[in-house]
């Protein structure tokens, strides 16, 4: 009867000790015992079976594998943690190589036959060869975890252990796409196909570019012509801009048909004049745009900046039509292009996934062509000009007397008629390289409102157009002994 009781009390100190030992550093182990199953999920035969299985892996491949059952209620992070420091001491506990050793932990929790948390963690030899953390992670998720929503324990160490004895010795599994990628060995030579005929095609389409076949003049402030700011400023640009309307609303206001008036403190309205002072037809489709915004003849500052249209760009794209001046080629080239890019660099990202996928260096024979096109033609649109031969050529002037407001704007002692040469400056696109200038100047486009407290008409009126001050926006934003591991729940 006494060796009887003794015994009971020596199971309830094994049994009061057991969930201390799991939550402890696994000071318990031993290096004889793979197997320590804390709850009864196992049947003995299965723990024989399990042990034996591990010594033969231990033995055939290398890896030293301990696994461990416990009840304890721990989320996925935690129970990563404490698989690490699994594995660690049963590397201490053994004396053997950290490096390939394995731990596996199963965290049932207490009362809940289908809760629980499975982890394992590896040494940096599988770790860094044919375990890596996404093989890791699918140990856990696709294997240990599915049979413990059932509650067997068995299941879920027997399904983890065939599938990282199977990763020892072959790898990760390979998807279809893997396999089909390291037989595709005739893939490169079908892509360095297709960019040279992309390169050929992308030659083609840039052929129908049409070049001044002329150099471009020296720097010069003596402006080359007559021709209105807007389209002036299209020639220099290749094409209609942003600044096209407010270039026509400052040439408006020198001549008289227009003036700028107040707005409250720090705003300024146009009010318009005298029509039959309008020129051309961007000028008049600039008038029309007002007139139709107008109350009482007048243009409040919040519907200014809503005068620009693609009416005003089409105008200013018949305007160079009418001089023959426009290239009607130039459009489908630069779409062409544009497109030819973007095709051979997705086909690129494509030969990169083969590549790596199983193909080998071998695929680079298709990936640098592919490249090389794909930034060609990238490299090329932006070459391509809106401009036909002969308007390319009486662009060069234009784009001389740019450079040399370009430059004089630089150079504060070089002399520029700011009142003559303003909606030129507009429509170049230089209006913020003038700024200093232009804040405190007596412009006659601005003699309309002299003298208004707090105003600086120049700074209002580029405020109100943002796009033809040269202004510019930014944006920005912003285990400790080696191994790797992974961890999931039910």
């Amino acid at each position: 009867m006494r060796r009887l009781a003794a015994v009971l009390v020596v199971l309830m100190l094994g049994l009061m000790a057991a969930p201390a030992w799991a939550q402890a550093g696994f000071e318990g182990l031993r290096a004889d015992q793979r197997v320590y199953d804390l709850t009864g999920s196992l049947t003995p035969d299965q723990s024989a079976g399990l042990q034996q299985r591990l010594d033969t892996l231990a033995r055939d491949q290398g890896a030293d594998v301990v696994v461990v059952v416990r009840a304890l209620d721990a989320d996925p992070a935690e129970t990563l943690d404490q698989v690490e420091n699994l594995q660690q001491a049963w590397a201490k506990t053994t004396g053997r190589s950290q490096d390939t050793a394995v731990g596996i932990l199963i965290n049932r929790e207490p009362g809940k036959k289908d809760k629980a948390r499975a982890g394992i963690f590896l040494g940096t030899t599988y770790d860094d060869g044919n375990v890596p953390r996404g093989e890791q992670e699918k140990i856990v998720s696709d294997a240990l975890i599915p049979p413990l929503r059932d509650g067997d324990v068995a299941g879920s160490l027997t399904a983890g252990l065939d599938r990282l004895s199977s990763d020892l010795v072959n790898g990760p599994p390979k998807s279809g796409f893997q396999t089909w990628a390291e037989g595709a060995v005739w893939v490169p030579y079908v892509l360095l196909a297709l960019a040279l005929a992309g390169a050929l095609g992308g030659w083609q389409l840039f052929e129908r570019r049409e070049t001044a076949g002329a150099d471009e003049p020296a720097p010069t402030l003596v402006r080359p012509g007559r021709l209105e700011p807007a389209v002036a400023g299209a020639l220099a640009a290749g094409g209609a801009s942003s600044s096209t309307v407010p270039a026509v609303v400052l040439a408006l206001a020198a001549r008289g048909a227009l003036s700028f008036e107040p707005e409250g403190e720090k705003k300024l309205q146009v009010r318009l004049g005298d029509g039959s002072l309008v020129r051309g037809k961007v000028e008049q489709t600039v008038w029309d745009a007002l007139v139709k915004r107008a109350e009482d003849g007048v243009v409040g500052a919040g519907k200014l900046g809503k005068v620009a249209s693609g009416a005003t760009s089409q105008a200013v794209v018949d305007e160079l039509k009418a001089h023959g001046w426009w290239n009607p080629r130039a459009k489908a080239a630069l779409a062409g292009l544009i497109m030819l890019g973007a095709v051979a660099a997705i086909v690129a990202v494509f030969a990169v996934a083969v590549t790596v996928n199983g193909l080998g260096l071998l695929g680079l024979l298709g990936i640098v062509p592919l490249v090389v096109v794909s930034l060609s033609a990238f490299v090329a649109a932006g070459m391509v000009s809106n401009l036909s031969r002969t308007g390319g050529r009486e662009a060069l002037g234009w784009k001389a007397y740019r450079a040399g407001l370009k430059s004089a704007a630089k150079d504060p002692s070089t002399a520029v008629d700011l009142d003559s040469a303003l909606p030129d400056l507009v429509a170049f696109g230089l209006g913020g390289a003038y700024k200093d200038r232009l804040k405190d100047a007596d412009l006659i486009a601005f003699r309309s409102m002299p003298g208004h407290a707090g105003i600086f008409p120049w700074v209002v009126f580029s405020a109100v157009f943002a796009s033809s001050s040269g202004a510019s926006g930014m944006v920005s934003g912003g285990g400790a002994g080696g191994g790797g591991g992974a961890a999931g729940g039910t």
